[in-house]
């Protein structure tokens, strides 16, 4: 288990850690039996799409693979939901944005007419 605090390595069994003291957390996140998802390629669509909620997303995404490497699973998962959570809002936003460009542009061509 990785210490948040000084990323010590220690023991899985261990409820403190051995350099700081800190109190390890354990069965909060599962540890992945599976690959964790880190939604790399829907945030480089939004990094196309939605410029500062993309790179933020691209952030997170890269971040996963990092905290797996460093066997850091509860930051990896939570890396893996902001990703995602930032990648859903941009999407939104942008649809919202379409939908209210079109509806803009369809009353347009009714009162051009």
């Amino acid at each position: 288990m990785l210490c948040p605090r000084c990323k010590t390595r220690s023991p899985e069994d261990a409820r403190s850690c051995t350099r700081c003291g800190h109190a390890l957390k354990h069965g909060l996140w599962p540890l992945p039996r599976e690959k964790i998802p880190n939604y790399f390629w829907f945030s480089l669509l939004m990094l196309v799409i939605c410029l500062p909620m993309g790179a933020a997303a691209l952030l997170y995404s890269v971040r996963v693979e990092k905290y797996v490497l460093l066997q850091d699973f509860s930051a990896a998962w939570e890396a893996s939901f902001r990703a995602r959570k930032i990648n859903l809002l941009a999407a939104a936003i942008m649809g919202i944005a379409a939908a209210v460009y079109l509806l803009s542009m369809a009353v347009l061509m009714l009162v051009v007419k």
